[in-house]
């Protein structure tokens, strides 16, 4: 992960969260209805607070995945209220020759930044506790199966919970 590195002008390449939000196909009704609830992730906006500095994000994602459906909106809606940090969001299909070298379809990744570009530390592409379930399934559509069926909260209170252990602590 170390060796992905983004200079000024690639950072400033990736999207908003306001633009992330406008890119997304609008047939994703599950991934606007989790936009539009506003959850918070609780601990993740603590820690982010709890920075010193201001830190840069950076965060690949598909809009085709159910993976980044579930994470980005709350992670973006989180980091939004933290006026202190930079969030920029690279889109997979727009970006994959730079990213899959490096990271492989592992989306969505969300990695923070050094003063000069440099990754720092890295999360994705879910929470940890799904992923040891997730590894002993077959295929993509049984993750998503299995995905599907973890209710709103329980996704959320992982998520924020394998958040902060890697972006913050």
């Amino acid at each position: 992960m170390h060796n992905l590195s983004f200079d000024n002008r690639l950072y400033q390449r990736g999207r908003t969260w306001m633009e992330c939000l406008e890119s997304w196909e609008p047939r994703r009704r599950e991934l606007q209805e989790r936009i539009k609830k506003g959850l918070i992730l609780p601990q993740t906006l603590a820690g982010g607070a709890k920075s010193s500095s201001p830190l840069r994000f950076v965060v690949y994602y598909s809009p085709w995945l159910l993976d980044s459906a579930r994470t980005l909106p709350l992670f973006g809606h989180t980091l939004a209220q933290l006026d202190t940090h930079v969030v920029r969001y690279f889109e997979e299909d727009v970006f994959f020759s730079l990213f899959y070298p490096v990271l492989g379809r592992q989306v969505p990744r969300i990695m923070t930044l050094d003063d000069r570009g440099s990754v720092q530390r890295c999360w994705g592409p879910r929470p940890e506790s799904f992923t040891r379930e997730i590894n002993t399934l077959a295929s993509g559509t049984a993750v998503d199966a299995w995905l599907s069926q973890i209710d709103d909260t329980t996704y959320l209170e992982a998520l924020d919970r394998s958040l902060v252990t890697a972006l913050f602590d």
